[in-house]
């Protein structure tokens, strides 16, 4: 049998004896991983580990203390060597050969000709500029108020004119000197007009986040947010793919680039 189909077998059959508190904690917690991989420095997970690795070998034995670290690296070394790309988890979702994207027609088509529809971006994120990063006073409300906003745009897109969005990106840089951190996170959002977004922007959750904002910005002098708005009209943007998960306008509409089209998803519908 293959490693790789033991290892998925077992673990989809423990995560589904989990009860339903147990597997939202663990979804909410892998949610994190990313936001905590950029918020702490390689020193720091260091640190972690040898205080983790000392406190093994105080309670073990020797050899029980070392166990969880060589099982660990054997599985790791297991799981980073796929025999073929059949067994590679990571190319699940993976569109292989090139393609590209466009803006489906209002009942959901794609139209016979690229980028023949417009579409508006709305590029938005925040910077925390503090020493404890995500864990920063205000961090919290603040990523509330943008989990909301997604939320109550996926509720009803048709409402709003929302299309798609990326996850939120995350990255971290030095500039504009060596001992200044800031953390971002940033995420793309596609838009059938700019009437629509602005519909959002006064008379959704969108509006209560920045009600909230304005009246207590002077509390949180180290966090930073912004957005751009770009408004693409009908022929000026181009989208080429090549192995690659759906992503950006890509999870909007697909077809590939002889013209065979593919099915994709739109506001929750259907279309080919």
């Amino acid at each position: 049998m293959k490693d790789y189909k033991i290892m998925s077998s077992l673990s989809t059959k423990l995560f589904t004896l989990l009860p339903p508190s147990v597997e939202k904690t663990y979804l909410d917690t892998l949610s994190l991983l990313p936001i905590l991989q950029i918020n702490a420095e390689l020193s720091t997970f260091l640190a972690i580990g040898m205080f983790l690795q000392t406190i093994t070998l105080t309670l073990f034995p020797k050899y029980l203390a070392a166990a969880p670290a060589v099982l660990f690296l054997i599985y790791k070394l297991i799981y980073a060597t796929p025999k073929s790309t059949q067994e590679n988890p990571f190319e699940e979702n993976v569109r292989h050969g090139k393609w590209s994207a466009s803006i489906p027609n209002e009942d959901g088509t794609l139209p016979e000709k690229h980028a023949a529809n417009g579409v508006v971006c709305f590029v938005v994120g925040s910077q925390f500029n503090h020493p404890a990063g995500i864990f920063a006073p205000g961090v919290k409300q603040l990523g509330d108020y943008f989990n909301s906003m997604w939320d109550d745009a996926e509720a009803d897109p048709e409402h709003w004119g929302y299309l798609s969005r990326t996850p939120s990106l995350y990255s971290s840089s030095s500039a504009p000197s060596p001992d200044r951190r800031g953390n971002y996170l940033v995420t793309l959002s596609y838009w059938k007009s700019l009437d629509h977004l602005r519909l959002f922007a006064t008379h959704s959750i969108h509006a209560d986040g920045r009600a909230w904002w304005e009246k207590t910005r002077s509390h949180w002098p180290h966090l930073g947010i912004f957005h751009e708005t770009y408004v693409i009209p009908p022929g000026h943007y181009e989208t080429i793919y090549e192995n690659f998960v759906p992503f950006g306008m890509g999870t909007v509409g697909l077809r590939r680039g002889k013209g065979e089209k593919m099915v994709g998803v739109v506001g929750g519908r259907r279309f080919l």
